[in-house]
């Protein structure tokens, strides 16, 4: 995945027209396709836990106020949802930290924790 979201976000950030080719060169001599990787599972596995989580607690609560361990879809689809909002609300500020270590926007930070403190010293949570 992180290779992935690597050249996606090189793409999104190239000036003007660009080949893949450039974005894997550029990103070869920028510490490999994998760079990011840590930052990709630092944001991923508390994420799926905090979804997880939040989709049970939802689940059991319909449940309960059910009576019945069979429920709607559009239950399951709210217990879903809720844990969606729990994944991006651990995730994000260690989305926002990984897109900025693959794209090589943050020059005097090569980790997770630098490239927070930086944001947060630049502008506040805001930034982040």
């Amino acid at each position: 995945l992180a290779p992935v979201e690597l050249v996606r976000n090189r793409f999104q950030v190239a000036a003007g027209r660009t080949t893949l080719r450039a974005v894997l060169r550029e990103a070869a001599a920028a510490g490999g396709v994998y760079r990011g990787l840590g930052a990709t599972l630092l944001r991923d596995v508390p994420g799926v836990g905090a979804y997880y989580a939040a989709f049970e607690a939802m689940r059991r609560r319909a449940v309960a106020l059910r009576g019945s361990p069979k429920l709607e879809l559009a239950e399951l689809a709210v217990a879903g949802a809720g844990g969606g909002v729990a994944f991006w609300t651990v995730a994000l500020p260690l989305d926002f930290a990984k897109t900025r270590l693959q794209v090589g926007a943050e020059a005097g930070s090569a980790s997770v924790a630098g490239v927070l403190l930086d944001a947060v010293r630049a502008g506040g949570l805001r930034r982040v």
